[in-house]
């Protein structure tokens, strides 16, 4: 039975996006279609020339082209 491949956002492009990504494409039936990023170089440094890319991850989301979401974003440190 063909299943079409999960298709991903990826929230965040710094190194552990980049690994993240790097990740998926080894995953069978997935495929990294959107990224996002307000950083304009590590938005670029996530490969593939079909991957969408915006600077605004809400325009990602709103983009409703992905079935899920990877969140790869520093945690803050706030106590309070």
């Amino acid at each position: 039975m063909f299943r079409p491949p999960l298709r991903f956002g990826l929230i965040g492009c710094g190194q552990q996006g980049r690994l993240l990504a790097a990740a998926l494409g080894r995953v069978p039936d997935t495929e990294l279609i959107a990224c996002s990023d307000p950083d304009q170089v590590a938005l670029n440094a996530i490969p593939g020339s079909r991957v969408a890319r915006f600077a605004d991850y809400r325009a990602l989301l709103d983009a409703r082209a992905i079935d899920a979401a990877i969140v790869a974003t520093p945690h803050l440190n706030n106590p309070g």
